[in-house]
């Protein structure tokens, strides 16, 4: 035979697993603080499956967001994403080859795929030399 209070427990129970569900799930979706952030451009040959808000990653760690991609208005063949990248990251610049003509020893920036699903995310790289990115 049920008891009468065996349906109210249930329902309470319910009733916690939901709240801990949204606890747990909210917790999760926090984002990173990007007060005094700094901006950086980069450009990609492909920027499919990049959004804006999409995580920026170093060493697995959240660092910033993207906040913008458009075309590149020096080359419209590639995209140019700017990313929010809080100030606790220092990025470098690099510093220029003479004998190629490119910069060496810089940050560097990939887009990497974050689920089957298609999402994806850009992954940084500090970089060693040169000036520091986000300085006037």
């Amino acid at each position: 035979m049920l008891n009468r209070s065996t349906p109210i427990l249930v329902g309470l129970m319910m009733l916690a697993g939901m709240a801990s569900f949204v606890a747990t799930f909210g917790a999760l979706d926090r984002g990173i603080s990007l007060e005094g952030a700094y901006q950086v451009h980069v450009t990609f040959d492909d920027a499919s499956g990049l959004v804006t808000q999409s995580r920026v990653m170093l060493s697995g760690i959240p660092v910033g967001e993207i906040t913008n991609i458009e075309l590149d208005p020096e080359d419209p063949s590639r995209a140019r994403v700017t990313l929010a990248v809080v100030n606790k990251v220092t990025l470098f610049e690099g510093v220029l080859d003479p004998a190629t003509g490119k910069y060496v020893n810089g940050a560097s920036a990939t887009r990497q795929q974050a689920s089957l699903l298609g999402d994806y995310y850009v992954s940084v790289t500090p970089g060693i030399a040169g000036k520091k990115l986000g300085e006037s």
